[in-house]
């Protein structure tokens, strides 16, 4: 959202208007773009939190009990992520290889819900610039190739609330569907996904009272949204 408050800045200063099919082929060269920024840093050192997640996961998967303190409160993602790579390449550095480009492909994947946002409250111009300042962002660049729940939760969270938005836009359940399980994903992964849920329900809230475009099936919607996120 940061970065889409951002775009819309740039774009007052500097318009330019891009056709939808173009927007995409834009849209992907983003993507690229984001990949290959993360990817400078699959060759970093360890960082102090990646050390401690992968020890956590790896001594989970040898049986043995990892305590709170050790840095995963809920780490069943993170199990189900590591465990078939860990166990064909073994404890090595070709198992934190394959992992942190796992972890640059999927948050490089946030453009696109970026992009998506930005469409819907604005326009695609907006919506580029969104998914571009998105994929330069130092901060993102340097830790987002971290084996690390937090970038995996901020994957599920931004589909989820991109879907869900979609979802009303579109008027389509399925969509909210989806959304509630990128939501319950995002939980899984770690604990403070559960703020995804106040935004559900603020939105509930606030649009049966004052939506301007109504959809008569909008309670179905959330209940379609919430099943699935508890599923």
């Amino acid at each position: 959202m940061f970065s889409t408050f951002i775009s819309m800045l740039i774009f007052v200063k500097y318009k330019m208007v891009v056709s939808n099919r173009k927007a995409y082929y834009v849209l992907t060269l983003i993507f690229f773009i984001a990949l290959i920024a993360r990817m400078g840093s699959l060759y970093t050192g360890t960082h102090e939190d990646e050390g401690e997640n992968f020890l956590a996961v790896t001594r989970i998967l040898d049986g043995q009990k990892v305590y709170r303190e050790v840095g995963l409160n809920r780490p069943l993602f993170m199990v189900w992520l590591m465990k078939p790579v860990i166990d064909s390449f073994g404890e090595g550095l070709t198992s934190l290889f394959i992992l942190r480009m796992v972890s640059c492909l999927a948050t490089a994947s946030i453009c696109f819900p970026v992009f998506g946002l930005g469409k819907i409250f604005s326009n695609r111009e907006i919506g580029l610039w969104a998914a571009l300042l998105y994929a330069l962002e130092p901060f993102s660049v340097h830790f987002n190739t971290f084996i690390h729940p937090s970038n995996f939760y901020v994957v599920f969270a931004t589909w989820a609330v991109y879907l869900f938005n979609r979802g009303l836009y579109k008027k389509s359940t399925p969509t909210g569907i989806i959304s509630g399980l990128c939501a319950g994903l995002a939980i899984i992964v770690k604990h403070s996904g559960l703020v995804i849920l106040a935004y559900f329900l603020t939105f509930f809230v606030f649009y049966k009272k004052f939506g301007k475009h109504k959809n008569e099936n909008f309670s179905v919607f959330m209940m379609g949204v919430l099943i699935s996120c508890i599923l």
